[in-house]
């Protein structure tokens, strides 16, 4: 990204980073449109050919996948959805209740303003569909030694913040490891992201480097 140096980052790790552009899919196959299948796309698609074409490890050890916002969501999801490809999660700033129906998890005025919108993509409240897409759904059922190193950020100030809070939350409450770094005052920003971006890939050299 060019509001990043995530490129320079990269570099130091010598680490291959891929960007897919998926648009406002929310990186989830969509519930509403068949051809809409993007998480297939990344997961199966894309991973297989960054593999083919670049000199990877082709090993779900030496691959992580992260996102900000949107693809914080996404990269939840993706990663404990298909925990056998990765072995580490980066979540900065990210949408995490995006599909969840607690009402003590608060949509944000974005998930208010989009709900149609969101609803298309990740189902309808109450139904099987959206609780597939709902990372507090989906992290209750990976066995313990099948999780991914999960890194989370967010900002004090974000408008996301409650949401990382409650995930957190339940991930505490079930035992489950993870970091989680929230500073302040810190909102949606790129210079969060960007902070975050080296804090991922430096804990991911120490991960893959044991």
């Amino acid at each position: 990204s060019l509001m990043t140096n995530v490129s320079g980052y990269a570099a130091q790790h010598s680490t291959i980073i891929v960007m897919p552009d998926a648009s406002k899919s929310w990186y989830v196959n969509s519930a509403s449109q068949a051809s809409a299948k993007f998480e297939d796309s990344i997961a199966g698609d894309l991973v297989a050919y960054v593999d083919a074409h670049y000199r990877t490890l082709p090993l779900p050890r030496s691959r992580a996948v992260a996102g900000l916002s949107m693809g914080g969501y996404g990269a939840m999801y993706l990663g404990l959805k298909h925990r056998d490809e990765f072995s580490a999660i980066g979540a900065f700033s990210g949408a995490l209740g995006i599909a969840h129906d607690d009402p003590a998890v608060p949509l944000s005025d974005f998930e208010r303003d989009h709900k149609a919108e969101i609803e298309a993509i990740v189902g309808q409240p109450g139904t099987e569909q959206r609780r597939g897409h709902d990372p507090f759904a989906l992290i209750e059922k990976v066995p313990y030694p099948e999780l991914p190193m999960i890194y989370i950020a967010c900002g004090g100030e974000d408008f996301l913040v409650r949401q990382n809070r409650a995930f957190v939350a339940l991930l505490a409450a079930r035992g489950i490891p993870y970091e989680y770094r929230e500073v302040s005052p810190r909102v949606h920003s790129w210079d969060f992201w960007d902070d975050n971006v080296r804090v991922f890939l430096d804990k991911l050299a120490a991960l893959w480097n044991q």
